[in-house]
Order: structure tokens, then C-alpha cells, then sequence
């Protein structure tokens, strides 16, 4: 069995709204991540994605539950012990130009975590600089240069290099490659799946990209409204949804032959509010496989419902299945 690098226990995270309220914006999470696979999330934007993230990296802090990365529990870290934690867990941002400093060149940027975070001398620095350029597909000419001098896959590219410059061993891609242009968008996927191979990385990979999470991802966790409704393999989802929300997703997918049957299923209504998240299964409200067995919709209604393994590796959040073939 692969060794497990990181665990999710039941996550929670609320920001403060108007007049006192809470916005519920992560819900009780439960996942975990094996060392070298790519762990794919998906859902609408607004359900959760990059707070995930950004709760995992502790750029913010949970309201409660536990993050535990190579057994330590890194929820519970102080601001020192984050920062000496900084150097095996990286991210990789949607928009390269915005999340790079147009006054620094790349030598600096790229630079930049080896100056906070090692004692490196400037040459070693300098020599590790040339070496990501390598890894990552530009020259090493580049360095003197600043961001506006580069194209967006470039650009990425140096947030490539950047993140890995520490030799970490979690990379949280969000939304890596959604602000490039197609072609380029499968050649940075293209890198970060061979870099994942030749030093064993290990990634949790963010997107509203179904046909890019299906290409590069082992697993795929897919969130609604702060809450996961089903993981499950890429093949075991793609081929096998069972919660209502991921069909709908996947019904979205393009098919590229016309005379394919392709039937799209549409979602009345809106996103409720995470303020005032619905009652029971945060689904409900939006759900087109409501039964008209009274008893089950009281439990849509009222109750939420539980996480259960249906087939081995996948599970579901829905009453439809709660009980049936449960592995625990």
C-alpha cells in the first residue's frame, strides 16, 4: 500500500460575514494523500477549492480539525515551525504574471526561497538558479531578465522553478493551468508530469478543468458548497459517479464526436449562500435525484449525510447510498 503523506481530519473553516454572521466556506473534510500520486479536486468556483489549499500550506489558519503531514499534526504549528516546514510544502499559482514581482528578475524570484529559507551562499544560490531554468525548460540566459519579458507558459515555468527550488515534497498546483492558452497548457502539464516522475513529487492539483484533472490526476476529490461529495481513482469516477453533483459535472465535459450521445445535465437554481448553507445534504436544494420515498427526503432535508466506501477507494456523501456495501 502507498505510504501515506498527508492527512485531513476533519477541516473547518469560517470567516466572519455581515452583522455577526459566519461564512461557511470549508465543512468537515476528510481526505488523504499518498506520497507520489496527484490528487485532483474539482467543483463551481466559490465551493472551497483554493481555501483547501491555502488551509493546507497554513497561509490561513482552520477554525478547527487536523492537517497532518508525515504524521506530525501541522495545525497545531507555531509561525517558526511553519516557516521551517516551508521548504517541503510549495504552491503554484493560477495567474504566473500577478504572483511574480515585476521589480525582481528571475534570478532573484527563483532565488528568493533558498535567501528565506537556507544559510546557501550566493554563488551555490546562483548555480541552483541555472539548474531549475534547466529543469523547467528555459534557458539559463533567462535569469537577468524581469516577467514582463516572458510569455505565460514561461511564466509558469518560473513558478515552477521557484517552488521547487527547496526540493519539496508536496506541490499544491491551484488552477496551474487555467490561465494559459491550450497548446501551452499541455506542454506545462506535460513538465509538471515529468517532473513529478523524475523526483518524485507529490501534488494535489486544483481545477474546474474536468478533461485536465482526468488527464493528470490518480485521484479525484470533487467538492460542493465546502463540503467533498465523492473520491474515488480517475477511472473508477470518470467511468462509475454516483453522487448526483459529479454527474452533472462530467455530463459538462465537450464530446468531440457530434453523433456521441452527450446528454447534459442542467442545475436549476443557484449556489445557496455559505452563510446560510441548506439544512441536511448541502446538495438538496439543487438535487434532480430526489426520490419520492418520504422517509429518505426527510433525511435530504434534515440530516447530513454520511461519508461511506461504496467500492473499494471510492467514496460517497449521499443518502441514496449511506449503508449500502459500507467498507467501515
Amino acid at each position: 500500500m502507498a505510504e501515506e503523506l498527508m492527512r485531513v481530519s476533519h477541516l473547518v473553516k469560517h470567516f466572519p460575514g455581515p452583522g455577526g454572521s459566519k461564512v461557511k466556506v470549508i465543512e468537515d473534510i476528510n481526505f488523504n494523500v499518498y506520497k507520489g500520486e496527484t490528487l485532483g479536486i474539482v467543483g463551481e468556483s466559490g465551493c472551497g477549492k483554493s481555501t483547501t489549499a491555502r488551509l493546507l500550506l497554513r497561509m490561513i489558519e482552520p477554525t478547527s480539525g487536523s492537517i497532518f503531514f508525515k504524521g506530525q499534526d501541522i495545525s497545531k504549528l507555531n509561525k517558526s515551525q511553519v516557516h521551517a516546514l516551508r521548504s517541503e510544502m510549495q504552491m503554484i499559482f493560477q495567474d504566473p504574471f500577478s504572483s511574480l514581482n515585476p521589480r525582481m528578475c528571475v534570478s532573484d524570484i527563483i532565488a528568493e526561497p533558498l535567501v528565506c529559507c537556507t544559510k546557501m551562499p550566493a554563488a551555490q544560490r546562483m548555480a541552483r538558479v541555472q539548474e531549475l531554468l534547466g529543469l523547467v525548460g528555459l534557458d539559463a540566459n533567462y535569469a537577468a531578465r524581469f516577467p514582463h519579458e516572458f510569455s505565460g507558459g514561461q511564466r509558469q515555468r518560473i513558478c515552477i522553478a521557484r517552488a521547487l527550488a527547496l526540493n519539496p515534497q508536496l506541490i499544491i498546483c491551484d488552477e496551474a493551468v487555467s490561465a494559459l492558452d491550450v497548446s501551452i497548457r499541455s506542454q506545462v502539464l506535460n513538465l509538471l508530469d515529468e517532473l513529478q516522475k523524475r523526483l518524485g513529487l507529490t501534488y494535489i492539483f486544483i481545477s474546474h478543468d474536468l478533461s485536465v484533472v482526468k488527464h493528470i490526476s490518480d485521484r479525484v476529490c470533487v467538492m460542493y458548497l465546502g463540503k467533498i461529495v465523492e473520491l474515488a481513482g480517475k477511472d473508477e469516477l470518470f467511468q462509475n459517479p454516483i453522487h448526483p453533483y459529479t454527474k452533472a459535472l462530467l455530463s459538462a465535459i465537450p464530446v468531440p464526436d457530434p453523433l456521441a450521445d452527450s446528454r447534459r445535465i442542467i442545475l436549476e437554481g443557484d449556489i445557496p449562500s455559505p452563510i446560510h448553507p441548506p439544512s441536511g445534504c448541502r446538495f438538496q436544494t439543487r438535487c434532480y435525484e430526489k426520490t419520492e420515498d418520504a422517509q429518505l427526503c426527510v433525511q435530504c432535508d434534515s440530516v447530513q449525510p454520511d461519508w461511506v466506501e461504496v467500492a473499494p477507494g471510492h467514496f460517497v456523501a449521499c443518502h441514496r447510498h449511506t449503508g449500502k456495501n459500507t467498507a467501515h
